[in-house]
């Protein structure tokens, strides 16, 4: 099996910058579609799972995460 590309945390900052504001639509934008990569990259490598149910929750978890569950990055 060939080797999946997933998106670490160095490319995450690459994409979205180390200082990145969550409230900023087009960066929670970018953090879904990354989602999404990585989701697409877990799936294919157990060679099972739903991709429909895993993309089309993407924007809602992201901003749960990043907005409503107060998560804090440095801690």
């Amino acid at each position: 099996m060939k080797n999946l590309f997933i998106v670490n945390g160095k490319l995450l900052d690459n994409i979205t910058g180390k200082k990145r504001n969550i409230n900023d639509l087009v960066v929670l934008k970018k953090i879904s579609y990354i989602n999404r990569i990585n989701a697409l990259a877990c799936i294919m490598s157990a060679k099972h799972g739903w991709i429909g149910a895993t993309f089309s929750c993407a924007e809602i978890l992201t901003y749960l995460y990043f907005n409503e569950m107060n998560f804090i990055i440095n801690n």
